[in-house]
Parts: C-alpha cells; sequence; structure tokens
C-alpha cells in the first residue's frame, strides 16, 4: 500500500512538473502576442500624433503674409531650426518693408512642434493590462546600474524594509521572477523553521543574473532556476523508471524540445552555455532537499554542494539522484546546439562523470530547515571566486544567513501594487 501511494505521488508530481511547463510557455506565447499588439498599437498612435502635430503646427504658425516672403530652396538646405530667410519683393510696396523689420528678415522656428510647445498628444494613453499598478518608490529592477552599489551582505535593512514585511497588505515586491514575493514570503525566509521554497531561490537567481557584470562577480557562469532540474529527474521517472520497462540508450534517446530555451537563455534570461565554462543549477530532492550542481562543461563532470552529507547514505542517495542528468546531459546539448558554438571534438555521448560533495571541504547547515538558504550562499561564494575559502561560517547563524537573504531580494526588488 505504501509503495502504490508513493506512485501515485510521483504520478501528481510528474504531471504538476508539466503543467508548470505549459503555464510558463503560455506566459511566454502570451507575452510575444503582447508586445506585437503594442507595436502596432504605438506605430499607429504614432501616425496619429503626426497628423495632430501637423495641424498644430499650422495653427500655431507666425501670421505672416507669405506672399510677400519668398524661400530659396538652395538657402533653406543650409539653415538650421532658428532659421533666417531673406524676403525677395517683387514691387515698390512700401507697406510690405514697413511689416519687415529687422532689414527686411523673418525668423521662422523650424524646429518640431513637440519641441517648440508641449503637446497633450505626445503622450501614449496606452496602459498595459496585463501589468499590476506600480509606484516607483523603491529602486528600480531594469539593468543593474538602476540598483544601489551597497554591500549585498549588508544586514542594515533598507528604507521601507521593516514595514514591509510586517505589512499584511495586498503588496508586493517584483524581482523579475514570474511570481512576485508578497510580505509573507519574506516573513517566512526570516522565519528559521521555514524552507525556502522554489520562488524564493528563483526570485535570488534573478536578481544575481542581473547584478552578474559587477566586479565581485564572476561572469563565466551560467546561472539557473530551479525547474530544470525538475523537468529532468520527472521525465527519467516517467521513461525509464516507470512500468513501461523502457531501457536508456543515449544513441535513440530524445528530450523535449522545449528544454532548448535552458540552454540558449531565451527563457530565462541566462548565459548562454556556449559562453561560459560552468552552470550553476539548484535542484530539489523529492520536495524534501535542495542542494546544487556545478556543470563543469569543458571537463564534463557534475560537482555537487550538498550541505547535508555528512552520512554516508545522504551522499548516495544525492550521487543516484543527478544520474538522470548525468546521462540526458550530452543529449540535451546536442538537440539545443551547444556543440555548433564549441569544439567539434566534444561531442562525446558518453555519461558525465558525478563528484560527491566532501563534507569536510563544503560547509553544512547544522539544522533541518536551512538547506536552500545554503544553495544561494553557495552561489554567491562561487560567483565571488571564494570557493577555495568558503565565506558561510563553519557554525552559521542561521538567523544571519536569512536576513541577509531577505534584505538582499528586498534590495534588489521594486514595489508592486496589486
Amino acid at each position: 500500500m505504501l509503495v502504490q501511494t508513493l506512485e501515485m505521488l510521483r504520478r501528481v508530481d510528474g504531471e504538476m512538473s508539466v503543467m508548470r511547463t505549459e503555464m510558463v510557455q503560455m506566459r511566454i506565447h502570451f507575452d510575444q502576442e503582447m508586445g506585437q499588439m503594442r507595436t502596432h498599437f504605438d506605430r499607429g498612435m504614432g501616425q496619429m500624433r503626426a497628423q495632430l502635430l501637423q495641424l498644430e503646427r499650422v495653427q500655431c504658425s507666425p501670421h505672416i503674409d507669405h506672399s510677400s516672403v519668398h524661400i530659396d530652396d538652395g538657402d533653406e538646405q543650409h539653415l538650421g531650426g532658428d532659421q533666417i530667410y531673406p524676403s525677395h519683393h517683387d514691387g515698390d510696396d512700401e507697406a510690405c518693408t514697413s511689416v519687415l523689420q529687422e532689414d527686411d528678415v523673418v525668423r521662422v522656428d523650424k524646429r518640431p512642434m513637440r519641441d517648440r510647445k508641449k503637446s497633450q498628444f505626445c503622450k501614449t494613453p496606452f496602459t498595459d493590462p496585463i501589468r499590476s499598478k506600480k509606484r516607483n518608490v523603491d529602486v528600480a529592477v531594469e539593468g543593474s546600474d538602476a540598483v544601489p552599489q551597497v554591500g549585498d551582505d549588508d544586514l542594515n535593512p533598507p528604507e521601507g524594509y521593516t514595514e514591509f514585511i510586517a505589512s499584511k497588505e495586498n503588496i508586493f515586491r517584483d524581482t523579475g521572477y514570474l511570481e512576485y514575493l508578497s510580505p509573507a514570503d519574506f516573513r517566512c525566509i526570516d522565519d528559521m523553521s521555514e524552507w525556502l521554497d522554489g520562488r524564493h531561490i528563483d526570485s535570488y537567481m534573478c536578481c544575481l543574473r542581473r547584478i552578474q557584470s559587477r566586479p565581485l562577480y564572476n561572469d563565466n557562469y551560467a546561472i539557473m532556476s530551479t525547474p530544470l532540474f525538475s523537468y529532468i529527474s520527472t521525465f527519467w521517472t516517467q521513461e525509464y523508471d516507470g512500468d513501461n520497462g523502457k531501457v536508456f540508450d543515449p544513441s535513440t534517446a530524445i528530450v523535449p524540445t522545449e528544454w532548448t530555451c535552458f540552454v540558449d537563455g531565451s527563457n530565462e534570461g541566462n548565459l548562454p552555455w556556449w559562453t561560459v565554462d560552468n552552470v550553476l543549477l539548484p535542484c530539489n530532492y523529492k520536495n524534501q532537499h535542495w542542494f546544487l550542481i556545478k556543470i563543469s562543461l569543458k571537463n564534463k563532470i557534475l560537482f555537487l554542494y550538498d550541505s547535508s552529507a555528512k552520512s554516508e547514505d545522504s551522499r548516495r542517495i544525492r550521487v543516484a539522484a543527478v544520474t538522470p542528468l548525468a546521462k540526458l546531459l550530452p543529449i540535451i546539448l546536442k538537440s539545443s546546439g551547444y556543440y555548433k558554438h564549441v569544439s567539434a571534438t566534444t561531442t562525446s555521448d558518453r555519461e558525465w562523470d558525478v563528484e560527491g560533495t566532501d563534507p569536510h571541504k563544503v560547509p553544512q547547515q547544522v539544522d533541518s530547515a536551512s538547506c536552500g538558504c545554503f544553495v544561494i550562499k553557495y552561489i554567491e561564494d562561487i560567483l565571488r571566486h571564494n570557493e577555495g575559502s568558503w565565506q558561510i561560517d563553519p557554525n552559521p547563524d542561521v538567523y544571519t544567513l536569512r536576513r541577509q537573504i531577505g534584505i538582499f531580494l528586498y534590495r534588489h526588488s521594486k514595489f508592486v501594487v496589486d
């Protein structure tokens, strides 16, 4: 009975992963359609504004007797915005010369009307219906330069942090990830008895990708989010660990085409794998434990960083959990066109090697709920060239780790009102 229940739970988990993949693809398709609609709308608005500005220009032009002023086409090509044109008269009409003062010249402002007079038609009335109302009261998400250059490990809460996490209102922080973080999500980070879930880690990865170009961080890594490992584990269970008895054959095995977006960076905004030497992949084992995989693309090795690797059984379970990735990774790279950008001599289909965690070299957790915090700190230390001398304390203060994570997410996100 227990075996049947576990099998049923695995199938449900696989179906949920498939549904989540479909939702992500639907969101991407919807964003593309909305982008095309906005482009056509803005183009139409631009044409309408041009016509309105032309009407304004006619109505607001100086009252000058144009029949008495002749502009030479040759001279017009050499004159700037505030242009002066000589006046030419066909007769001896003294009335015309009395109207044109300053040595018979007329000053004509040839700048567009939008530069001379602000028009109410210059601002588009379009409002994106899929975006929540936002207030620019905090730092912007777009661009690393928009984020204050303060220490990412600074424990001093930024302005508004305490009030935000204590709020019961329907407000959020936008980190750039698909889902916003609510005050309850930040309170979960501060609670030492709570686990970090995929939204916390994926939001953190989005923030790290935005600031990876800073000198403090190493840009030779592709920073991935959590879904990839879940997709691979579910796919392996359904294809090769199920009741169908299917045997894995690397020469004939295929993987879903949707996975190529993880390698080329088109889905998550990560660096394409062929531009880096390593990939950092946070992994969740059966909704029970977080650990990290560093994929060495040149050496074909999967390095495991596990904060709960003190027992031999734990290390053996983690190695077994990444076996599907070690077998499918060459196929994923080949189907995504990775080998078209690197040396053709590295297209071996052999299974990649897996190097387990040495608990004496990798910092270990002292509780049962901080594995997600350690994964985040592993990634930060690796990006900061600290892998050889970890900055995580051997006996870490879990509260300090969680506090740093919450403040980092708040500092590198923006305020959103639903």
